[in-house]
């Protein structure tokens, strides 16, 4: 399975599109909104609808936890 390089869904392999780059890098997208969206240089933590944003949505809330539980252990 291929997993999207801009929203990080992963995908079966006859379905999207494979990108090489002049530079040998390789970008796979799940569907032509993800490689439009790539193309106009938007960052897909900024959207709702991607992997990438609800990843780094709880990265972020465990942090705070983390941080949270640090500071009620020192009072």
């Amino acid at each position: 399975m291929s997993k999207c390089s801009f929203c990080g869904k992963e995908y079966e392999i006859p379905r999207g599109m494979t990108e090489f780059d002049i530079t040998g890098k390789i970008r796979y997208y799940c569907s032509s909104k993800c490689r439009k969206n790539y193309k106009m240089g938007r960052e897909s933590e900024k959207f709702k609808w991607t992997q990438n944003y609800h990843d780094k949505k709880k990265m972020i809330a465990e942090r705070t936890h983390n941080q949270n539980a640090e500071t009620h252990k020192k009072a």
